[in-house]
């Protein structure tokens, strides 16, 4: 881990069975968190393969995610980061595992996943990207597509004797920067890959409101003014407004508006925002301005 000192690493193939983690591999610093190989999953009943996991460095507050029940190896992880939910995935697909099998099981589980801001899928899915005219690799581009998932990784990731295929995976609805694909022969022929999350909040967008503050009204102003107005005359220019349940009357003793910054929903409380469409002014022949806010 002294070469990539990453917070959270996904591992595929444990081989681990419920109550196994003793034969895990102890790396310092960090927890292992893990689904063992269920015989209706990967492992198919067979000897060998399945499970999957994650390392997660001491610090990192991440919690399982209860995915919908699927014959698949999957492991869901739920974090917090500037107050954004991020869910980081891994999941494996052994050769012989059907593949609509495998992304329809996948599709259950990005769907419920609703309530997230971001979603992270890692993994061994045994298709090759690098085969774009292949069925598989066109069923797993259809899967992204829908997902809203881009897949990040372009270079080879598995190494044999006789091939180089692009098998293991990185895909996000999320800015993913300084990927880095690593192939270490001693350790295995799958690479590591290791990446960054560019996880920021966006701030809000701060508008000018023109506003009237009400709240400042003189009381003893406003009542000689209406002492002043002649209601009963017509045609001299005041218009008149009626309105169900009642009308408050309020005088603006500031002719012009007041024009401030202001971050959205924090704009004075007490105070008419002209473009809330919620006030009908009246004008006297004093030039007084007067609110009907209904």
């Amino acid at each position: 881990m002294m070469r990539h000192p990453v917070e959270i690493m996904a591992i595929n193939e444990t081989w681990l069975r419920e109550g196994g983690e003793a034969r895990a591999p102890v790396l310092p610093g960090y927890r292992l968190r893990h689904a063992p190989r269920d015989s209706a999953g990967s492992g198919g009943g067979r000897d060998r393969g399945g499970g999957v996991g994650f390392y997660l460095k001491r610090g990192v507050n991440a919690r399982l995610i209860a995915h919908p029940q699927a014959p698949i190896d999957q492991m869901w992880l739920s974090l917090t980061l500037n107050g954004l939910k991020l869910a980081i995935g891994t999941a494996y697909r052994p050769p012989w595992q059907n593949v609509d099998t495998f992304l329809d099981a996948l599709t259950e589980s990005v769907t419920s996943l609703h309530a997230f801001d971001y979603i992270v899928l890692t993994g061994d899915f045994n298709i090759d990207l690098l085969e774009l005219n292949a069925p598989k690799t066109k069923k797993l581009l259809d899967f992204l597509k829908c997902a809203g998932l881009d897949q990040y990784v372009t270079v080879p990731t598995h190494f044999t004797d006789h091939s180089e295929t692009l098998i293991d995976l990185l895909c996000s609805n999320i800015k993913i920067t300084d990927i880095d694909v690593d192939h270490i022969p001693d350790l295995s022929r799958h690479s590591l890959i290791s990446c960054k999350l560019r996880i920021k909040k966006d701030k809000p967008v701060p508008k000018w409101i023109v506003y009237r503050p009400i709240k400042d009204i003189d009381s003893e102003k406003f009542n000689h003014d209406l002492n002043d107005i002649n209601w009963n005359s017509e045609g001299d220019g005041v218009p008149v407004t009626a309105a169900y349940g009642g009308v408050s009357l309020r005088e603006d003793l500031h002719p012009r508006d007041l024009s401030q910054r202001y971050l959205p929903d924090q704009a004075p409380r007490g105070s008419l925002a002209e473009d809330e469409a919620t006030a009908v002014e009246l004008h006297t022949k004093r030039l007084f301005k007067y609110t009907i806010v209904l």
